[in-house]
């Protein structure tokens, strides 16, 4: 940890037993989430340094942590194509989604109302679920590559995803999540189109 304004470090958390993949603040910043390669999360008390709850549970390597706007839950996903959902105050889990992916999962994001959940993944899929029950909601495909970022906007209106594919796309909800930008298409497509 360090200080944003002098850059002096503030402190050093120690407790995964390999890399640390992914981490998120939660909101009021006093626990930092971190996802790592030894199959669990650690929850971290930040004002006193240390571990304050280890949750445990996935079978392969945590990729990423999302907290609810609230603070109260947390997302967690990765190797194993599993989400699951932790109450923060508890390290208990809640509610798990198997096989959420035809891949692993690199991603994770919480819409601003605490309403919905999307995850992306290796099999190329941004995918939108219950933040509360992980119940699916829907799936956007489309996407070439795997995607390794999704992002709500801080109103919720926009759902952004970066796939491996060198893209940005993003999407916003009318009667469904209809594509708001994407990369134009190629050349060779341009000219089929047109004749």
């Amino acid at each position: 940890l360090w200080e944003v304004e002098s850059g002096n470090e503030q402190g050093e958390l120690k407790g995964h037993a390999a890399s640390v993949r992914g981490l998120a603040f939660s909101p009021d910043g006093k626990t930092i989430a971190t996802a790592s390669y030894d199959k669990t999360a650690i929850l971290w008390n930040v004002e006193e340094r240390k571990e304050a709850k280890k949750l445990e549970g996935h079978s392969d390597a945590v990729w990423a942590v999302a907290f609810s706007p609230d603070g109260k839950l947390l997302a967690t996903a990765g190797a194993d194509r599993s989400i699951r959902l932790w109450d923060v105050a508890e390290g208990k889990e809640q509610a798990k989604a198997d096989d959420a992916h035809g891949g692993w999962i690199t991603s994770l994001s919480i819409s601003a109302d605490g309403r919905q959940l999307a995850s992306g993944g290796f099999d190329h899929k941004v995918k939108l679920w219950d933040a509360s029950t992980l119940a699916p909601n829907s799936a956007i495909d489309g996407l070439k590559s795997t995607v390794w970022a999704v992002a709500f906007s801080p109103d919720g209106k926009v759902l952004a995803a970066g796939s491996q594919s060198d893209s940005l796309r993003l999407w916003q909800p009318v009667t469904a999540w209809q594509p708001l930008f994407a990369p134009p298409p190629k050349v060779e497509e341009t000219a089929e189109a047109a004749k």
